[in-house]
Order: structure tokens, then C-alpha cells, then sequence
């Protein structure tokens, strides 16, 4: 007889993912609405409406590269802060890298760091 090795994802990992893709969502729309003190111009919104999709899994990338996803967060300790912030810095520079190798000169270069800093905050 042969065992079965099956892959089975525990629940709370899969919502943990989840809730990340849906915090980038809105961390990144937050980022455009501050930028534009909450009218964002047509012009500007070509610029969200790209990355949109790519900036969730650009931060789902980081966390897995950089051990978010490792352990249970019963107890957050400081190597756990440590790993967020080196995460979420990582996804800011992966972004930063992805916005100007599509050449995209426009982009408001604020969202970047209002993006990172409220990320951060949000994890």
C-alpha cells in the first residue's frame, strides 16, 4: 500500500493571504487618494488602474520571500517586526523597480512612500 502524500493548506494560512491581497488593495487606493487629497484627476488614474493588479502580488512575493507567512502570529516579537518591516520594504523597492522598468514617467513618486508607510502601519 502506498501513502498518499497530499498538500493541505491550513485555513487561517489561506485567509492570512487573503487578507493581505485585500489590505494591499486598499492600502494602495488609500495611497492615491491621499496623494490627490481624495480626488484623484483622470490623468492619474491610468497610473492606478495598472498597478493595481500587480502590486498585490508583488507584496504577496515579499511577505513569502521574507518569512511573513512562517508561523502562526500568536506572539509577535521583535525578529517578527523586523521581518514585516524587511517585507514590506522589499515589496516597495520590487514596486519602485516595477513602475520604471514599464517606463511609466508619470507616476507620482509620493504614492511610493505613502504606500510603504501605511503598508507597514497596516501589517
Amino acid at each position: 500500500m502506498s501513502k498518499r502524500n497530499s498538500f493541505k493548506i491550513p485555513f487561517f494560512r489561506i485567509f492570512h493571504v487573503l487578507v493581505d491581497l485585500l489590505l494591499s488593495l486598499i492600502v494602495y487606493t488609500i495611497a492615491f487618494l491621499l496623494r490627490f487629497d481624495g480626488a484623484v484627476p483622470q490623468s492619474e488614474l491610468s497610473h492606478f488602474w495598472l498597478f493595481l493588479p500587480i502590486l498585490p502580488f508583488i507584496r504577496l512575493f515579499s511577505n513569502y520571500i521574507n518569512g511573513v507567512y512562517a508561523h502562526i502570529w500568536k506572539y509577535v516579537g521583535i525578529r517578527d517586526l523586523f521581518n514585516i518591516f524587511r517585507a514590506v520594504t522589499f515589496g516597495s523597492l520590487l514596486f519602485v523597480l516595477c513602475v520604471f522598468l514599464v517606463r511609466w514617467n508619470g507616476f507620482p513618486r509620493s504614492v511610493f512612500i505613502i504606500e510603504w508607510a501605511l503598508y507597514f502601519l497596516a501589517m
